[in-house]
């Protein structure tokens, strides 16, 4: 599977650093996402690991979403509540 930065997700389990990488937000985001229990995790030793499963199922409802907002920028334009 690719994605919008280019990584493909092939490694069975992932670092915080390749997942925010993958996802294209800061390390400090990722870790608050895994503290909030939004994407599964678990340590090992010190070193918080990701399972390739869980990144697809944290990021699917989110792809959608913005092929949603994608068909309504194409329909009506701008995506800034303003109107044209």
């Amino acid at each position: 599977m690719n994605n919008k930065s280019g990584l493909a997700l092939t490694a069975r389990v992932m670092t915080l650093r390749e997942v925010s990488a993958v996802l294209r937000i800061g390390r400090v985001t990722a870790l608050r996402l895994v503290r909030s229990g939004q994407l599964r995790a678990f340590r090992a030793g010190k070193v918080w690991r990701i399972r390739r499963e869980d990144l697809e199922q944290f990021m699917q409802p989110r792809i959608a979403v913005e092929g949603e907002r994608a068909k309504i920028i194409a329909a009506f334009g701008r995506d800034d509540g303003r109107r044209r």
